[in-house]
């Protein structure tokens, strides 16, 4: 966590969509959410973004709230 955002540092350049391809995966596999669930709502092309989950779970809230304690 950084201040009220997530920071995620993704190992791929910003070429055709790639890095956010990236993102969805991280953000899929870590919370357990289907990545048909996850999109990048604003930011697209910049360092920032919005992502959306929808339906996220239990397990994934419970990540999350891990994730705003360390």
């Amino acid at each position: 966590m950084h201040a009220d955002a997530l920071k995620v540092r993704v190992a791929a350049p910003p070429l055709d969509d790639r890095a956010n391809l990236l993102l969805v995966d991280f953000l899929g596999k870590a919370l357990g959410v289907p990545k048909n669930r996850i999109s990048i709502r604003q930011g697209q092309k910049g360092r920032n973004k919005v992502v959306e989950i929808l339906a996220p779970g239990e397990e994934a809230l419970r990540i999350f709230r891990e994730w705003e304690l360390s």
